[in-house]
């Protein structure tokens, strides 16, 4: 039996052991491999629902699905991984029926000092200015105009009598797994926090949902974080 070779020359007639390794029939990859992503975009995107859309890139996502959107963020957390992969997307409608979750930020007490106020909504540092002598409203109006500042963020933010109300984007249960926490940053201070646990908080027309609480004082300043959880009823199927 005749035995090729694809690196021995084949005039080579010196008595000899040759070898080769020949890898070109043990590759079992395949030349692509697409991805596919299901997520909500913003009400009155361009993006069609329920339509198969391919998705070059992140910017490309934020333009079609809207900036903060969770489909937008799901697409951006994919390329910092695959930057040029073949990545398909289809945008979910959302239920008609559903439930924004949402989280309020307290301010009590005034500001004794200046400094910046941090809340961090998921991996994004969001800093509020807070100039010595702010009251209640002053420090909320800040919070809130920093939020609203960020386009990609998840949450929308509205500021009223010291309450900074933090609203997803998406109706559903999605809103719920998004951490927001405090850190305070006054001068060189290292930051101080403690945790308890509120009352049971009303959410919405639903059912009364418990909370928990984050509580940063600075001197008389004190935030508190309180998140409301959303509910889903599930409607069982009719049996036949």
């Amino acid at each position: 039996m005749t035995i090729s070779f694809n690196t021995v020359p084949a005039n080579t007639l010196v008595p000899l052991f040759y070898a080769e390794m020949d890898n070109s029939a043990a590759n079992t990859t395949q030349d692509s491999a697409p991805a596919l992503l299901l997520g909500y975009a913003n009400t009155g995107s361009a993006i069609a629902t329920s339509t198969l859309v391919l998705m070059p890139s992140a910017d490309y996502a934020k333009q079609i699905c809207g900036a903060g959107s969770q489909l937008a963020r799901m697409v951006e957390a994919y390329r910092a991984t695959d930057p040029f992969g073949e990545l398909y997307v289809i945008a979910v409608p959302e239920p008609a029926a559903g439930t924004t979750a949402t989280i309020t930020l307290t301010v009590t007490g005034a500001a004794t000092e200046s400094g910046i106020v941090n809340v961090y909504i998921g991996r994004t540092r969001i800093q509020a200015a807070v100039v010595n002598g702010d009251d209640v409203a002053a420090v909320a109006a800040s919070i809130s105009a920093a939020v609203n500042a960020d386009a990609t963020l998840p949450f929308t933010a509205s500021a009223a009598l010291g309450v900074v109300t933090l609203t997803a984007r998406h109706k559903g249960l999605c809103g719920n797994e998004i951490p927001v926490a405090l850190l305070a940053a006054m001068k060189c201070c290292l930051p101080v926090s403690r945790w308890r646990s509120p009352p049971a908080l009303p959410v919405q027309a639903h059912r009364i949902c418990p909370g928990r609480s984050l509580r940063w004082r600075m001197n008389r300043l004190t935030i508190s974080v309180i998140r409301s959880t959303t509910r889903r009823r599930l409607t069982p199927l009719p049996v036949k």
